[in-house]
């Protein structure tokens, strides 16, 4: 049976190097090849296999563009969760915060379908209430996170404050 560290909340709150590390290298990869493609394709106009693989690598090279950017917009912290006030604020870095009192909450969602847009669309936490879902956006599945703060809540509701 998995245990999980419900004490070691933070590990799941915050971004991991390691994908800018990995978005770096392929960014470097990429472009190394578009260059390379690049310099055949200036040297012998005919040659069609270069021309498709600058055409492939160039379609890599944005959509890893892309996925920097979206690291880099993602704030260090993403969710910050007041103990004494029983309040969670989603940090945004673009946006003005978020802040939400645990007992307004209703749900915390993922999506778990196994789709293509979920590289795209990064790892999505929904706090779900009464009137409106508002979103977290993470690097990872914040699976763990989900269930973590499901437990929070469901106590937050049921007024314990020593559980």
């Amino acid at each position: 049976m998995k245990k999980y560290d419900f004490n070691d909340f933070d590990k799941y709150t915050k971004k991991d190097k390691i994908y800018l590390i990995f978005y770096l290298i392929m960014l470097g990869i990429s472009l190394s090849l578009v260059v390379l493609n690049a310099v055949v394709v200036a040297l012998s106009a005919s040659n069609y296999t270069s021309i498709a693989f600058l055409v492939i690598f160039s379609i890599i090279l944005l959509f890893v563009s892309y996925l920097i950017f979206n690291y880099l917009i993602v704030p260090k912290e993403v969710l910050t969760l007041d103990y004494q006030n029983e309040t969670i604020t989603i940090n945004n870095r673009l946006l003005p915060s978020i802040t939400l009192t645990l007992k307004d909450i209703d749900e915390v969602r993922i999506t778990d379908k196994k789709m293509i847009f979920n590289v795209v669309s990064l790892g999505n936490l929904y706090f779900v209430t009464k009137d409106k879902v508002y979103k977290a956006k993470y690097l990872i599945s914040p699976k763990y996170l989900s269930i973590t703060l499901n437990i929070y809540i469901n106590v937050a509701k049921e007024g314990n404050k020593n559980a």
